[in-house]
C-alpha cells in the first residue's frame, strides 16, 4: 500500500520537451521516484520487464556512466530513459522540477539526471519570443546535423548546447524573425571570442552547491574548457566540456561559412529575387563533403558476435573516439584531427566494391605524420545486423595546412565496408 501511494513519474526533456522534435527524433525521459526506491531497483527491475515486452526492441543499458541510461525502441520510437531518486517518501502531483529546494538533499547522479528537465524548462522561461526560438532552433539542427557538428559525445554541439546558443540570440534579438535569427546566430557566434562563456543568466555561485558551480576562477578543470557554455539552471554547469581543439576548429570554420553566406546574400539586397535566396539557403544546408576535403583518414571499425554486444560495444567506443582525437592532436605533424559525427553501417553479405577499395586503402594504411593509422572502433547511431562490423572516420589536417582532395568518395557515401562473413571480422578490437 505504502509504495502503490508513494507513486512514480515520467518527465519529459531535450527538444521533445522544447517542442522542437522532428520525424525520427529520440525521446528523452526521466523517472523519479520517491527516496526508498534504490538505482539498483530501476535499472535491473525495469529492465528484465522491458526485456518481456514485444514492442521494446534494441535494449541496452549503460550504468557505468555519468549519468546512468536505459535506452530502446517503443514501437519504433527510439526513448533515452534517466532516473532520479528524490528525498520525497510520496511525490507530490504538481512536482516542480525547477524548484532548487528539490536538489538540495540529492546525490550527484541524481542531480545530473534532473538538470536536463531543469534546462529545459529555464530556457523557455528566459526566451523572449518561444515561437520564433522554436523556428531557428529546427533550422540550426537541421545544419549542425548536415555540415557534421552534430555530436555531443565527439566534441561537437548536441540538441542542449544548440538550444542554448540559438536562445542567447534571440535574447540579443527580441523582435528579430526566425530568419534574421539566423543570419544573426552566424555572425554572433563567428565573432564571438571563445572561451569566453555563453550564459542565459546571471551565474548564481553561491548556494549549498556552491562547490559543483562552473566557475574558472576557483577550479582548475573549468579553466581549461575551450567552448563554455553555461546551463541556466542551478547549479550552472558546462554543458561543453567534451569539446577539444579539433572540433572547435571544425564549428568556428562553420560558422564562418554560415556568417559569408549570409554577407553575400545581404549584400545584394532584397531586389536579387527568389532564384538567388533560394540558392543562398540551399548552400547553408548543404551537406558536408568531408571525404572530399581531407587528405588522410584514420577507419575505426567495430565487430562483434551479436547484436547486443556490438550496441554495447559501439556505445562504448564511441564515447572513447573524442579521447583519441585528443591524443592525435598531440602527435607530432598533426595540427587538427576531425572526427566524423556519425557512423556507417555494414550489413551481413556486403561485399567491397572497385569504387570502395581505393578508400579502404587511404583509410586504413594511410599515414598521418609519419605514423601508420591504426584500426579501431567508432559506432553508428543506427543499430546493424548480427555480426556486422561498424565504420566511421577520422579526418586529419596535417600541420602544412591539409585540406588537398586527395581520398576518394564512395559512390554510397561509406568511407569502407567490411566482408562480413570473414571469419576474423568478429575477432577485430580498438
Amino acid at each position: 500500500q505504502l509504495s502503490g501511494e508513494a507513486g512514480g513519474q515520467i518527465h519529459t526533456f531535450g527538444s521533445y520537451r522544447l517542442g522542437v522534435s522532428t520525424r525520427g527524433s529520440d525521446i528523452d525521459c526521466l523517472c523519479v521516484a520517491p527516496r526508498f526506491v534504490e538505482r539498483e531497483d530501476f535499472f535491473d527491475g525495469l529492465l528484465s520487464r522491458l526485456e518481456r515486452e514485444r514492442d521494446v526492441t534494441e535494449l541496452l543499458s549503460v550504468k557505468d556512466t555519468r549519468v546512468p541510461i536505459i535506452k530502446f525502441y517503443f514501437l519504433g520510437v527510439q526513448i533515452d530513459l534517466l532516473f532520479a531518486r528524490l528525498s520525497y517518501t510520496k511525490l507530490p502531483e504538481r512536482l516542480d522540477l525547477t524548484s532548487d529546494e528539490l536538489i538540495k538533499n540529492l546525490d550527484d547522479v541524481s542531480i545530473l539526471s534532473v538538470n536536463g528537465c531543469r534546462v529545459a524548462d529555464q530556457t523557455l522561461k528566459l526566451v523572449p519570443n518561444v515561437p520564433n526560438f522554436r523556428v531557428c532552433l529546427r533550422a540550426i539542427k537541421v545544419w549542425a546535423k548536415r555540415r557534421g557538428v552534430y555530436s555531443n559525445s565527439l566534441g561537437y554541439l548536441g540538441g542542449v548546447h544548440l538550444s542554448l546558443l540559438v536562445a542567447r540570440v534571440c535574447q540579443l534579438y527580441p523582435n528579430a524573425a526566425p530568419s534574421r535569427l539566423l543570419s544573426r546566430f552566424f555572425k554572433f557566434y563567428d565573432m564571438w571570442k571563445w572561451p569566453g562563456p555563453i550564459h542565459l543568466c546571471q551565474i548564481e555561485y553561491g548556494g549549498p552547491l556552491a562547490t559543483r558551480v562552473w566557475n574558472p576562477s576557483v577550479n582548475n578543470t573549468d579553466r581549461m574548457h575551450l567552448m563554455p557554455i553555461i546551463t541556466p539552471a542551478y547549479p550552472c554547469n558546462n554543458a561543453t566540456h567534451n569539446v577539444c581543439k579539433s572540433t572547435l576548429h571544425q564549428m568556428k570554420a562553420e560558422f564562418a561559412r554560415g556568417d559569408e553566406i549570409f554577407k553575400e546574400l545581404d549584400s545584394k539586397g532584397v531586389a536579387c529575387g527568389e532564384p538567388i535566396i533560394r540558392q543562398a539557403w540551399d548552400k547553408l544546408f548543404e551537406p558536408s563533403e568531408f571525404f572530399l576535403e581531407h587528405r588522410k583518414f584514420l577507419k575505426i571499425t567495430a565487430s562483434a558476435t551479436s547484436e547486443v554486444e556490438l550496441l554495447k560495444w559501439a556505445a562504448f567506443t564511441e564515447s572513447r573516439v573524442r579521447l583519441l582525437v585528443k591524443k592525435l592532436e598531440w602527435v607530432l605533424g598533426v595540427q587538427y584531427a576531425i572526427p566524423w559525427h556519425e557512423g556507417f553501417t555494414i550489413a551481413p553479405g556486403e561485399r567491397s566494391t572497385p569504387a570502395t577499395e581505393a578508400t579502404t586503402e587511404s583509410c586504413s594504411s594511410g599515414t598521418i605524420a609519419g605514423k601508420k593509422s591504426l584500426p579501431g572502433p567508432v559506432p553508428k547511431a543506427e543499430v546493424p545486423a548480427p555480426d556486422s562490423p561498424m565504420e566511421a572516420a577520422v579526418g586529419t589536417a596535417d600541420a602544412a595546412g591539409g585540406g588537398g582532395v586527395n581520398g576518394v568518395k564512395t559512390e554510397d557515401g561509406r568511407a569502407d565496408r567490411v566482408k562480413a562473413e570473414d571469419p576474423k571480422a568478429g575477432e577485430e578490437r580498438a
